[in-house]
């Protein structure tokens, strides 16, 4: 499903060498669900390329959202109890509450998510520092 809900936005992360930081990165992992291709990913015809969003995301997210991160932390011995905060790439407001669903997280845990999508938008490519230090409160 559109590499894990845009995962090639979310899968980044700034490295130095240095003796502190504002983060660690302590897990990383990705989990891809075959044939999801009708639900988000790209079409190519003719006329170019098209992006297909299709009304069915919100609820596969609930559906299938927390078994593919259960099965990632497991491999630390970890559950998404253990996990503080989720940083997901905002999509539409109706995906965050699906996210928030499927993860078991109150309404209006990822609203972060949805503020920064209504400032910065939703392409991958954008500069993922700002959203970072606002999402967690981090300054330099």
């Amino acid at each position: 499903m559109a590499t894990a809900l845009f995962g090639d936005g979310a899968a980044a992360c700034v490295v130095r060498a240095s003796e502190t930081g504002l983060a660690e990165v302590e897990l990383a992992g990705q989990h891809t669900w075959p044939d999801t291709l009708d639900i988000m990913g790209w079409s190519v015809d003719p006329e170019g390329l098209g992006v297909i969003f299709d009304r069915a995301i919100p609820p596969f997210a609930e559906t299938h959202v927390l078994k593919g991160v259960t099965s990632i932390l497991a491999r630390s011995d970890l559950t998404p109890a253990d996990v503080d905060r989720f940083a997901c790439h905002p999509g539409g407001s109706k995906v965050i509450t699906a996210l928030e669903s499927a993860l078991k997280l109150s309404h209006g845990t990822l609203i972060r998510n949805v503020r920064f999508s209504r400032t910065m938008g939703t392409c991958p490519r954008q500069p993922r520092c700002s959203y970072s230090r606002s999402f967690y409160g981090l300054h330099p």
